[in-house]
């Protein structure tokens, strides 16, 4: 494999070799991208796809979760998990995941990368101001995880200029309100930044109220004209009543889109989460540029989930379990970066100790079944204690050579030694005994991440680029526990699991028609992804595998991606995003839906929610320069819902409206704004998963997954006043 990795390295570098030199065009500086603090848009030497989001399009979309800013970007899918979690996805890589894995995509905040169990994540919305989509491969610059790309978010930072302060307030649908308070100040030795937010809801759903307060800043302090150093805090409080609520099957769906109170697992969800972060710049004479970022993440999660029915009726009326979780990571980058004339290099040193802690007890007596369909007493008082940690080394470089004025190469790669631990405590009772249990297991790996790529400047407005990259998911050692637990079910044997890799193969072009009138960005991909982890039998095979996990098969996601952006200071403007996507399974072991069913080939099957084409239009009017309008067109097109491909959901399109109002009182600056969501009330499926026949008919079919119904037209109206 890796020789016709270098052998198709070459031919991709060789082939922008003969184009030759571009006799007219003027280089620009050489640049290397760092992962620790900076988030500007791609400059014309990147040679990976790379999309930026600004602050001005967060602000005028205001999200209040995730994907509704990522919808500008083509190839990204982000799944509703409920309130304001989702689950991100590039490229449809891991698209079957919907639970226990990460689907590959790391997320990185403010330089720092954020633990996120399961793919999904948590974070203070209001202070997000830039957005970058790194998307292919990417354990070259982030290690294990970040298989299909990266999300790398930036919040707000102080900055000169004169002092600054606002205040805002939005009510909305369903007894939506946010209000936000943001102050910046500017001194000669120092800056300072402050950000006050309150968001709350009675949602949409059954029993989806939540609320959140945040309070977050930054304080920079000037050592000399060429140092800093800033310190950042953000306390974030979080309350959900439900996690998420939902339908089964279409019928439910379409007659109940609200979803039913028994329907969420978690409940009464409620989240601390605190961040640190200290950060040390200082740039040389020579050019050289020194980064250093030490941080201090904690996330804590207190919930009671395992609804059960204790009056017969049918509806899960008494919650199990009690369970707190105790997320807490620390560590450090440090980068030194030097770009010349026509060479730039990068190096860099990552330390980071995760550890993940969490703590189960059961709360009243009550049966469930096991693997094999046989009942399970469960009694008040069983404990359960886990401890996850993770300890890292990282090395990691980039080298950016521009070989002519017009052609640049670049060479990235990085080495992680990574150790994972993970210990399991039970107190557990037979009916006659109480009994402890012990479960320790470690592992250590040794992996490597690269890339290789070069861009070829066509002329001043036209830039071809190309790269290979790899990237790499490790088994996580509660896999291997829990494999070593159900050893009894694989014939004694633990089951080994390798790492899951993936390689992206990537063409493309960017630059702009007009001077600028219309950037664009185009771009084709293959990615393979080997060795995928997940459940025997299938990702919805919990039950029916007994939690064993394995190498199941390989995937490969081919596709086209288009992005196009006007001018935005012009009187009409747009940003349009589209993507062609196939991703199909190329090697997958047979899967089984029921314990004892029969199993399904699923090889050359595609995999579930992608659909193959995505399509966002976001398009902006300026009346005057007080008055602009703004709408927005998402649609995309039908998909599976399993792995099977038995079961097909319909595609869906809808459209936002908004007005936004600027005029001047008192001599400062107050915004007005109206917003529609969801115009024509489409009551579409926003998130489906499969896990098997919950219909209870013996069929698999349209009336057997759990459905998310997006709610129908929404009204939300606000004011920000600038002073």
């Amino acid at each position: 494999m890796k020789r016709g990795v270098a052998a198709a390295s070459a031919v991709l570098l060789g082939a922008f070799t003969t184009l030759g030199a571009a006799d007219n065009y003027t280089m620009e500086t050489i640049s290397v991208e760092s992962s620790t603090i900076t988030n500007e848009a791609a400059g014309r030497t990147e040679a990976s796809t790379v999309n930026y989001i600004d602050q001005e399009l967060i602000e005028q979309i205001n999200p209040k979760q995730l994907n509704e800013v990522l919808q500008t970007v083509p190839g990204v899918t982000a799944d509703f998990m409920g309130n304001e979690v989702v689950e991100i996805h590039i490229r449809g890589i891991n698209q079957q995941e919907f639970m226990w894995e990460d689907t590959g995509v790391a997320i990185i905040v403010d330089g720092v990368p954020v633990y996120a169990k399961s793919g999904k994540f948590r974070l203070n919305m209001s202070d997000i101001t830039s957005i970058k989509v790194i998307k292919g491969s990417a354990a070259y610059l982030y290690g294990n995880r970040a298989m299909a790309g990266a999300i790398v978010i930036t919040t707000s930072k102080p900055r000169g200029g004169d002092d600054a302060y606002s205040v805002s307030a939005e009510a909305g649908s369903f007894n939506a309100q946010d209000y936000e308070a943001t102050a910046r100040i500017s001194r000669e030795s120092f800056a300072a930044s402050l950000n006050a937010n309150y968001r709350k809801s009675d949602g949409y759903w059954v029993d989806s109220a939540y609320w959140n307060k945040s309070l977050s800043g930054k304080l920079s302090y000037y050592i000399d004209d060429t140092s800093d150093v800033t310190l950042g805090i953000d306390k974030t409080l979080k309350y959900e009543e439900q996690k998420r609520a939902s339908s089964t099957g279409v019928t439910a769906a379409d007659a109940n889109p609200r979803g039913t109170a028994a329907s969420g697992f978690q409940k009464d969800n409620e989240v601390d989460l605190d961040k640190y972060i200290l950060t040390y710049t200082k740039e040389f004479a020579n050019g050289g540029n020194l980064l250093l970022n030490v941080y201090d993440y904690i996330d804590e999660y207190d919930y009671i989930s395992s609804p059960q029915d204790t009056d017969g009726d049918g509806i899960g009326d008494t919650y199990a379990r009690h369970t707190l979780e105790h997320k807490k990571q620390k560590g450090a980058k440090l980068e030194f970066k030097q770009e010349l004339a026509d060479f730039a290099y990068l190096v860099g040193y990552e330390f980071g100790d995760r550890q993940y802690q969490s703590g189960s007890e059961t709360l009243i007596d009550y049966n469930s079944t096991d693997v094999e369909g046989n009942p399970v007493a469960n009694y008040a008082g069983e404990l359960t204690h886990t401890n996850d940690d993770q300890r890292l080394h990282a090395f990691y470089g980039e080298l950016k050579y521009a070989v002519t004025p017009a052609w640049t190469a670049v060479f990235n790669m990085r080495h992680d030694i990574q150790k994972d631990m993970y210990e399991v405590v039970s107190h557990d009772y037979n009916g006659t005994d109480w009994n402890n249990e012990k479960l320790y297991d470690d592992h250590t790996y040794n992996e490597n991440g690269y890339r290789v790529g070069t861009t070829y400047a066509v002329d001043a407005d036209t830039t071809l680029y190309a790269n290979i990259s790899t990237g790499y998911r490790t088994p996580t050692v509660d896999k291997m526990v829990t494999n070593y637990e159900n050893r009894n079910r694989t014939d004694g044997v633990a089951v080994p699991i390798d790492v899951e890799r993936s390689i992206t193969y990537e063409v493309g072009a960017r630059g702009n028609l007009g001077g600028h009138l219309l950037d664009y960005e185009l771009s084709v991909f293959q990615m393979d992804t080997k060795d995928i982890i997940g459940y025997r039998f299938g990702t919805y095979s919990f039950a029916t595998s007994g939690g064993i996990t394995d190498n199941i098969g390989d995937a490969r996601n081919r596709g086209v991606e288009l992005s196009l952006k006007s001018d935005p200071t012009r009187r009409l403007s747009f940003n349009l995003a589209y993507t062609y996507l196939k991703a199909e399974f190329t090697k997958h072991d047979p899967v089984k839906i029921a314990y004892r069913g029969p199993e399904y080939d699923i090889v050359g099957n595609e995999l579930p929610r992608t659909p193959n084409n995505i399509f966002d239009l976001y398009t902006t009017i300026r009346f005057s320069p007080n008055l602009k309008v703004i709408g927005q067109v998402y649609a995309q097109s039908e998909y599976y819902a399993d792995e099977t491909n038995m079961i097909k959901m319909p595609g869906y399109a809808f459209l936002n409206l908004q007005a936004r109002y600027t005029m001047h009182v008192g001599g400062n600056e107050l915004e007005c704004y109206v917003k529609v969501n969801n115009v024509f009330d489409e009551h579409y499926y926003q998130t489906v998963y499969f896990t098997g026949d919950k219909s209870g008919d013996g069929t698999f079919d349209r009336e057997d997954p759990t459905i998310t119904v997006a709610p129908g037209k929404e009204y939300f109206a606000g004011l920000i006043y600038r002073f």
